[in-house]
Parts: C-alpha cells; structure tokens; sequence
C-alpha cells in the first residue's frame, strides 16, 4: 500500500541522516548516502497520490485539499533552511542531520497510526473507465510544458545570487530575501489558485501563470534596484504557486485511476528539469555571462507557451 511504502521511504531518509550525521569518508556518503537520501523525497508523491485519492473516497474538494497540502510544502522550504542553518551552526551538523532523522521517524509513526489506507476497488468490467492513454498527447505535453517551467525556475536558482553578486554588484543578503520573498508569496497564491480551480479552470490558471513567468523573466533582464527586484517576486511566486499547486492536479485528471502514478510523472518533472537547468546554466554563464541565462530562460517560456496552447482543458 500506499502507506507501507511512505514508511519504507522514510525510513531509508533516516538511516541516510545517521549515516550524515556520523560516518566522514567521502565515497560512502557519495554513493551510499546520496542513495538513500533520494528516497526520502520519493515519499512525496504518495502522499500527495494518498490525499487525491481520500478526498475522492470521501467526497472532499480535491483541488482545494491538495492546495492546502502543497502550500505546506512551500511553509516546510520557509522554515526548514533557517532552522537548518541555527542547528548546525548554533550545534553541529552532526545535530542539524540528527534533528532530520527524528522527523523522518516522527513522520513515519504518524503517517503509519492516523494516516487512513485506501484500499483499491477491482475495476469494472463494464462502463467508460478511461485509461490514461488515451491522454498519451496531453500528458506528454504537460510534462514538456512542467519540465520547461521547473527548469527556468532552476534557472533563476541558480543564477540569481551569482548574478545579484557579480553583475548587478548588489549585498549578498538581496538573494537570500528575494528567496524568502517568494516563498512566502507562494503560499498564498497556492490557496487562492485551488479557490480558483473549479471557476477557471486549470488550463487557464497554468496560462497566467506563464504569462506571469514571461513578465518576471523580462523584468530580471531589466531590473537593477533592490525595490524593483523583490516587487517582481510576487510574479515569480504566482509562476511557481500555481505550477506546484495546479500542475499536479493536472496530470491526476489526465491519468484518472492512476493518482500514484501521475503525482510521480509531474515529480520528476522537477528533477528533468534540475538536470537541463544545470547543464544550460554553466554553459551560458560560461560562454556569455549571468545576464544571458536569462534569456534562455524566456526562450523557455514561449516554448511553455506553444505547448499549452496545443493542450486540453480537464
């Protein structure tokens, strides 16, 4: 079940945190740690698969109760790096990995005694159950269109600090608050695009969003003073608000019957686009400058553009 395997995750997520936390030869941690740690992070998708599937079973409001879900992701990345950064530096990052442990165990006691199982019901013989390859075209363009976005967003990631330092000569502590910034506007727009599902529409909500990506990455090729810069972070948070709250709920309704499945596609979406962003980031800075990735960035985005406009409304 869906629970059994979040627990196993975690519980991998913990023994890396110890193995962190204690073992100091570099080739273990690099293939053994790095390994476990990746299944930390595999637990997410069925959670959020494990809460697409009660709301269903108990008549919730899907798209709300998973928006309410992921902006408690977007407050975990508010609160987690600043606590993360007072225990290592306050004690030790021998403390701050422990600390991680305990939580994967709090997690896993917790998701094991209160989370409730769904038990899956055998498929009828009869009526229009739709498989999800009948959106074959559509999910595949959602995952070009999610990945092109992730990856701009893993664009400015990485970019950003070096071309806040280096090209525009601003304090080193602007990066970090524009961050911080964003994430905390995210949370919101995540509840407020959930609100708006149903009234607009998912196609359309991932179309604002994308328009609002366009003006942000124009606006980060033009911008200079601090002010400017972080006012142009409520732009970049109704971009990547609406991505991480909408865009999953669009591969579920495009895979119907499939909720594990789907929230996983739209997971690795997040890490295609890490790799390509990685790539195109060094390559960029490299040959051109800081300021140049940002055009790669909006060349992404009119490609996010004519993905959607090919790509059905659910």
């Amino acid at each position: 079940s869906g629970i059994y395997l979040m627990v196993c995750c975690w519980v991998l997520g913990m023994l890396a945190c110890v193995l962190f936390a204690w073992n100091r030869n570099y080739f273990i941690l690099l293939f053994i740690g790095v390994f476990l740690s990746s299944f930390g992070s595999t637990a997410n998708p069925q959670m959020f698969a494990l809460a697409r599937e009660h709301a269903d079973r108990t008549g919730r409001e899907a798209v709300m109760f998973s928006s309410i879900l992921r902006a408690q992701v977007s407050l975990a990345w508010v609160i987690g790096p600043p606590l993360a950064y007072a225990l290592a530096m306050g004690f030790s990052f021998t403390v701050m990995y422990l600390s991680a442990a305990v939580a994967f165990i709090v997690c896993g006691v917790m998701v094991w005694f209160f989370l409730p199982s769904m038990r899956k019901d055998a498929p009828l013989a009869t009526g229009t159950l739709e498989a999800p390859r009948r959106n074959r075209r559509d999910t595949l363009l959602l995952f070009v269109i999610c990945t092109l976005m992730w990856g701009t967003n893993s664009l400015y990631i990485i970019n950003m600090p070096l071309f806040i330092i280096n090209e525009l000569h601003l304090p080193e502590k602007l990066a970090g608050v524009m961050m911080g910034t964003a994430a905390g506007l995210e949370i919101p727009t995540m509840l407020i695009a959930g609100y708006f599902a149903k009234r607009l529409g998912k196609r359309l909500l991932m179309c604002i969003a994308v328009v609002a990506g366009l003006c942000f990455y124009a606006g980060m090729l033009l911008a200079h003073a601090p002010a400017t810069l972080l006012g142009l972070q409520l732009l970049n948070a109704i971009y990547i608000g609406i991505l991480g709250g909408i865009g999953m709920l669009y591969f579920q309704d495009l895979m119907p019957g499939q909720a594990g499945s789907a929230t996983t596609l739209y997971t690795n979406t997040i890490r295609v686009g890490w790799i390509i962003a990685g790539s195109l980031a060094g390559i960029a800075a490299e040959i051109w400058n800081y300021h140049a990735v940002f055009w790669f960035a909006l060349v992404m985005i009119v490609a996010t553009m004519f993905c959607l406009a090919r790509i059905k409304d659910v």
